[in-house]
């Protein structure tokens, strides 16, 4: 039975809203625990190794369940351009912009993403920039906005890490607008091994020319979060992330994104003893606001 979208009704899918919750709870506690990871691994060793273990992650599951891993070659120029997008150019941005800015302002940055999407949708493949998307928008970028209050002048010290960072939102916004235009029915756990691999290409290629690559290693610890960031963040959010762009409009899915840097502050109060105050809760009031315009209908009375 084919899976309802959006555009099937109205209503947003409760698969999507779970995966959008798995994606949000795993990749918003990746932020904290790259600033772990980062001590003892480059960024650029981080990003070039691990997602190609990722891929071989996902080709196993292929494997193992019967299912092809090739793709059509109409297939392929397309998969790539979104994979350098999705991944390559997300992930060469952000590792760049880490050795200029901290993880928490790089995050905060990162997350203009939905602004950025929203546009490219409407522009691209005529998504509605419906009141209720713009009004969630405007509340998601208050909650950005307050995570970055006191720290502008710290973000704004840095203006070769604010590029990366808004090269690497941009190219993310992107890819998924891309994707979501290319409309493929083939296995998505295929398409996202495949755009890993492709994204994979430039990071390799900038860690080579710029340097940063180095095999150390890590405390014990950091193998564990190695291994979970492999597992979570790299081969089930990716595919659980695909699914979502395949299941709703990409400003709603990217709106559904922005609990994640508010996840992190959480997190990281909890966890690293990071400030958590006024602006935090007002983040997190904005955010969630935001997410349940999108995301949820208002239960009306009777049935």
């Amino acid at each position: 039975m084919r899976r309802p979208t959006f555009s099937e009704g109205g209503d947003i899918p409760h698969t999507a809203v779970v995966l959008l919750a798995s994606v949000t709870l795993l990749w918003g506690i990746q932020w904290p625990i790259m600033r772990v990871i980062l001590v003892e691994v480059t960024p650029m060793t981080f990003r070039t190794l691990l997602p190609p273990i990722a891929a071989l992650v996902l080709f196993g599951l292929l494997r193992a369940t019967d299912r092809p891993i090739a793709l059509p070659r109409s297939l392929w120029p397309r998969v790539a351009i979104a994979g350098m997008l999705n991944i390559g150019a997300w992930n060469v941005g952000t590792a760049f912009a880490l050795t200029h800015l901290t993880s928490g302002h790089a995050v905060v940055l990162a997350y203009t993403m939905p602004v950025w999407a929203a546009l490219f949708g409407a522009f691209f493949i005529n998504e509605r920039l419906t009141p209720k998307l713009l009004v969630a928008l405007a509340l998601g970028m208050v909650g950005i906005g307050a995570l970055a209050i006191g720290d502008m002048h710290s973000i704004t010290a840095a203006p070769v890490g604010i590029a990366w960072i808004l090269f690497a939102a941009i190219a993310w916004a992107a890819g998924t607008v891309y994707l979501k235009h290319l409309g493929a029915t083939v296995s998505v756990l295929a398409i996202t091994g495949w755009q890993i691999i492709a994204g994979t290409v430039p990071v390799a290629i900038s860690g080579v020319v710029f340097g940063g690559i180095e095999l150390t290693s890590p405390s014990p610890l950091v193998w564990l979060l190695l291994v979970y960031t492999v597992l979570g963040p790299n081969c089930f959010c990716y595919v659980a992330w695909f699914n979502v762009i395949r299941l709703v409009p990409t400003g709603i899915a990217a709106i559904g994104t922005l609990m994640i840097p508010v996840l992190g502050a959480v997190i990281g109060a909890i966890a690293l003893d990071e400030p958590f105050g006024l602006k935090e809760c007002v983040a997190l009031a904005s955010v969630c606001s935001a997410i349940g315009l999108v995301l949820f209908k208002p239960v009306r009375g009777g049935r």
